[in-house]
């Protein structure tokens, strides 16, 4: 069974091991964009710190919207397949990079599977739990990927950015 939990000490070597593999996957062509950005902390204890700190955000002081981290996890196995980021607000006078509500990633291991389709599933419905009824999500333009995954959980194309370099698509999905 897939299920969206807060990180937890008990998940410091799953964590070390998606560093290892988003890492050694940074290699190959342009998947550096693809890494959660949100992990990648020097150690597991500063992500912990920081994913403590985004659900307790306050935007004039931390310049980002409160936010919650979850890790996609197989319980049958207790092993840690992706990461979700809820923004729990967007705040567009804020950094381009952030202007989503929802990002999420697979450990390189575990893709070409159905996990994007259910992280982003499982993310929609904790976004509803936070009172979202509206969800702004991007994904770059190469990644057909992840617009097929968006796609298939209702996202609507809304347009095309280009705010750092890298042009992305930019889909809004309805929760109901």
């Amino acid at each position: 069974m897939l299920e969206l939990i807060n990180p937890t000490e008990a998940h410091r070597e799953d964590w070390e091991n998606i560093m290892w593999e988003w890492n050694d996957d940074r290699n190959e062509s342009d998947n550096n964009r693809k890494r959660p950005r949100i992990l990648f902390q020097d150690t597991f204890d500063k992500f912990l710190a920081i994913v403590e700190e985004l659900g307790l955000s306050n935007d004039e002081v931390r310049q980002m919207a409160k936010s919650s981290v979850m890790f996609l996890v197989d319980s049958w196995e207790n092993r840690v397949l992706g990461c979700s980021w809820i923004r729990h607000h967007i705040q567009f006078s804020l950094d381009a990079l952030y202007n989503w509500h929802i990002w999420y990633g697979i450990r390189p291991s575990e893709r070409w599977q159905w996990y994007a389709t259910e992280i982003l599933k499982l993310s929609l419905l904790e976004a509803k739990k936070i009172w979202l009824d509206k969800i702004l999500i991007a994904c770059d333009d190469t990644n057909v990927a992840s617009a097929r995954v968006i796609e298939k959980n209702g996202g609507v194309f809304e347009s095309f950015n280009n705010e750092d370099g890298v042009k992305r698509r930019r889909y809004w999905i309805d929760i109901v």
